[in-house]
């Protein structure tokens, strides 16, 4: 699915795909390293909204969270 999401986002355009996991999830952040994404501690204004959703919700009382992006290349470009 993850892959599904960064091939559209290729194909519309988009410049990254960003995305929340759960920090203590053992295999969350090796597996979405794997497929190129890595941390981020300094959230853009719709990722931050996106966390302060997430911790109204009650998410992070789950466990803590982080954020991870991945840069795209454009259509054409691998």
């Amino acid at each position: 699915m993850v892959k599904a999401v960064c091939d559209w986002a290729v194909v519309n355009g988009l410049p990254a795909v960003t995305l929340t996991k759960f920090r203590d999830v053992a295999w969350n952040g090796p597996f979405c390293a794997r497929l190129g994404f890595r941390e981020v501690e300094d959230l853009s204004p719709g990722l931050a909204a996106m966390r302060e959703h997430e911790r109204a919700i009650g998410g992070d009382d789950l466990g803590p969270r982080i954020a991870m992006r991945k840069d795209l290349a454009p259509a054409g470009y691998a």
